[in-house]
């Protein structure tokens, strides 16, 4: 074998290594570690940021990569022992499953974050290269996708409406099924803003707050995820995941909320609950920022609220049972600001002036005082008696309902 075809082989074998530890490096990537490295300024992290945005289109590049130079090896192995083919395909396959599979794979998984952030400029490279080669296999599959729409589809959305109604009334399903399958497909005629957790209702954190003020936040609301602002709530600038800042907890007290931020996701108020499932499914979230059509925030809305429209109310693994309406004793109640009138009227047997222009609770009392209450004020009529039990500058949290009427009839 001559030296030229010895170093060409050589090249080629340390090259597929490279790029086999480059998979399992961006596979395993603390995402995490990454961002803190980003905001410490360094300028590799802040290339394998940009480039893990989209990780699969790094993983296909790197795997055409690693797969042209073990072909490429065992070419030029072949052509130096013709002959003896197969002696030399089992030998170099040996090598290779060794040395530019296993050793490489194993030192990267260790020193993922390092490596990766070293060899960044030479991920960049790989991605120019072999971009114009998955564009070629993504038009292909595109082509493909298109081709399969084309072919009809017997079940259409009309002929199974059509057959869930014959059910019903041949009592094959149940009303309860039946509702089900029509809100799942009403899904694309609902829009975000009919879901959403309203801006004013929503919990976030500042990007200077540090892990005990983040850590108390999340122990108060039960979410796992909380939305991170710089300056006011219009600027929301990423989502904080607790499993993240858990993990810095005892080891990293000086962090600060945006060290851990994870790219947010928008969407318009207008946009159809439907389409907005399908994004969570292909993006895999379960959270977006619902922005009006300034660009301010206008709520959020998680994959949870799309469940709730489908099948009704839910209790995630994080969410204590939480009623609206809480006894106290017979004729006092504490009850939620957001709690809707027509439940209040329902459940405690009261009524409300039927000419106003109110839903919740909180409404009618905004409606009566014209003005956002106190902690501590007072509204009362003959028949009832309500103190604001939680307020802030912008709404009505919790108010104390005692009926009147009633304990005078007691007496």
């Amino acid at each position: 074998m001559s030296l030229t075809i010895f170093l060409i082989i050589l090249i080629c074998i340390l090259l597929s290594a490279l790029l086999a530890g480059t998979e399992m490096g961006i596979l395993s990537l603390d995402q995490v570690k990454l961002r803190h490295e980003v905001r410490r300024g360094r300028k590799k992290a802040l290339i394998v940021y940009d480039l893990v945005k989209n990780p699969s289109i790094v993983i296909i590049c790197v795997l055409i990569g690693n797969n042209l130079f073990s072909v490429s090896a065992a070419v030029f192995t072949a052509s130096e022992y013709k002959g003896h083919e197969f002696l030399s395909g089992i030998i170099l396959a040996m090598i290779m499953l060794i040395f530019a599979e296993a050793i490489p794979k194993a030192i990267f998984h260790k020193k993922k974050n390092k490596l990766i952030i070293f060899i960044a400029p030479f991920l960049q490279l790989i991605l120019k290269i072999f971009s114009p080669f998955l564009k070629m296999v993504s038009y292909l599959n595109k082509s493909l996708i298109e081709i399969e729409k084309k072919k009809e589809n017997y079940f259409t959305q009309e002929k199974i409406r059509f057959f869930i109604t014959k059910s019903k009334r041949k009592d094959l399903a149940e009303e309860r099924e039946g509702e089900i399958f029509n809100k799942v497909f009403d899904l694309s005629k609902i829009e975000v803003k009919k879901i959403m957790t309203p801006r004013t209702n929503i919990i976030c954190v500042e990007a200077s707050a540090d892990i005990k003020e983040i850590i108390k936040v999340f122990g108060e609301c039960k979410y796992s995820r909380i939305p991170v602002y710089e300056e006011n709530i219009d600027n929301i600038i990423g989502l904080i995941y607790i499993k993240d800042v858990l993990n810095f907890w005892e080891e990293k007290a000086d962090f600060r909320a945006i060290e851990f931020i994870h790219i947010p996701f928008f969407v318009p108020e207008a946009k159809h609950i439907g389409d907005l499932l399908k994004e969570f499914r292909a993006k895999a979230i379960h959270i977006a920022i619902v922005v009006d059509e300034y660009g301010g925030t206008s709520g959020i809305v998680t994959l949870e609220d799309i469940l709730e429209e489908m099948f009704g109310e839910i209790q995630d693994e994080h969410e204590q049972e939480k009623r609206q309406i809480k006894s106290l004793d017979k004729n006092t109640y504490l009850i939620e600001g957001s709690t809707a009138i027509k439940k209040i009227e329902e459940e405690l047997q009261v009524n409300f002036p039927e000419e106003e222009d109110f839903e919740t609770i909180s409404g009618y009392i905004l409606e009566t005082l014209k003005y956002i209450p106190s902690i501590g004020e007072v509204i009362k009529d003959e028949k009832m008696r309500i103190t604001i039990i939680g307020a802030s500058k912008r709404s009505i949290n919790k108010v104390k309902l005692e009926k009147l009427m009633e304990k005078k009839s007691e007496d």
